[in-house]
């Protein structure tokens, strides 16, 4: 949620990754981008816009421009990284049956993640990738995005939400493609992301979210358990690097994410005066037959804490969505503390 100004040279030190995933999570030769440090070894440099004096004009991006080395575990995070997997053990006995974390210091180029071979649903966390689509289109005709549609308010699909959208579409109300990005990302509207995923078919650019989500390599067209956090994790690498879409796009999304209004999660976590870009996603939980066993609740962005800005992926299944926000917040809150004592305000 938006809160205060934040300084747009976040980032001086950081390595990357260009390489093709194997196996479902992306397709061999596409790219994605990932950070890493090893114990002992100062992690090697990848030049970033703001490494050249006055060029970065952005709040929530710093453009990548050089590159290196794959993604692993950092030994400099193996504290936090256990303490975060000990806290998930000790949650399911509260009710949590499952919780993966990932954890990335963008600017130091280190990290881990907690049980990533474990599937969950994306559920509202797709309107990313949607958002993402369309400002796809934008870049080559900005027109895109001043397109009107009307809510006739026939079905609302917000009707029984775990967590409801606060704020609703007017039946019979007229909507621009850009105010219903907007809505679908700050109340994760149902209607919202209905009106713009038919709205693709209908003016023939179908294939845009799936185009999207190949080029990044997620699956997608499944409603069951698919989705890693590592593999959703590469949205808001992509969007702070500015490796997808242009970089007016980019901090376009990432200012949108910043002003989502779940803070129940992540935003629990931290003091009130640090930005959080990011979005939440909830389902019911499914046996094989169909009958409801839980609930699902994931929340992932970009925590921008002075100077070290870092990503912050949690995806969880349990028993209310209750236990699920205040076992999020729980890991938001070990994951900020750590941050602090190793970068104390005063040297930020």
């Amino acid at each position: 949620m938006a809160k205060h100004p934040i300084d747009s040279r976040l980032s001086r030190e950081t390595a990357f990754a260009i390489g093709g995933f194997v196996g479902g999570a992306v397709t061999a030769g596409l790219v994605a981008f990932f950070v890493i440090g090893t114990q002992g070894v100062p992690p090697p440099h990848g030049l970033r816009e703001s490494d050249i004096t006055g060029a970065s004009k952005y709040q929530f991006i710093d453009p990548l421009i050089g590159l290196s080395s794959a993604q692993q575990d950092s030994p400099q995070y193996a504290g936090l990284q256990r303490s975060v997997a000990d806290y998930i053990v000790k949650e399911q006995q509260n009710g949590l049956t499952e919780g993966s974390v990932q954890v990335r210091n963008i600017s130091m180029g280190q990290g881990f993640t907690v049980n990533s071979a474990v599937l969950y649903s994306p559920a509202s966390l797709y309107k990313v990738p949607v958002m993402l689509a369309y400002y796809k289109l934008a870049e080559s005709d900005p027109s895109v995005l001043t397109g009107q549609l009307i809510y006739t308010g026939a079905s609302d699909l917000n009707m029984g939400a775990n967590i409801p959208s606060p704020v609703a579409l007017t039946p019979g109300g007229s909507y621009s493609i850009e105010q219903l990005i907007e809505h679908m990302i700050e109340y994760s509207d149902n209607n919202a992301v209905t009106l713009l995923t038919k709205h693709l078919a209908d003016t023939g650019h179908a294939d845009a979210l799936t185009t999207t989500m190949s080029d990044l390599g997620v699956p997608y067209g499944s409603t069951s358990d698919f989705l890693t956090v590592n593999a959703y994790s590469i949205f808001f690498r992509v969007l702070y690097n500015a490796t997808y879409l242009s970089d007016q796009y980019s901090e376009k999304a990432l200012a949108l994410l910043d002003k989502t209004d779940f803070i129940g999660g992540i935003e629990a976590g931290v003091p009130n005066n640090i930005d959080v870009a990011h979005k939440f996603g909830d389902s019911n939980e499914l046996s094989a037959d169909g009958t409801q066993i839980g609930f699902e609740l994931h929340d992932c962005g970009i925590v921008y804490y002075p100077s070290h800005p870092y990503l912050l992926c949690i995806m969880t299944k349990g028993s209310t969505i209750a236990s699920l926000e205040r076992i999020i917040a729980g890991i938001s809150s070990l994951v900020y503390k750590d941050m602090e004592q190793r970068y104390p305000a005063s040297s930020n």
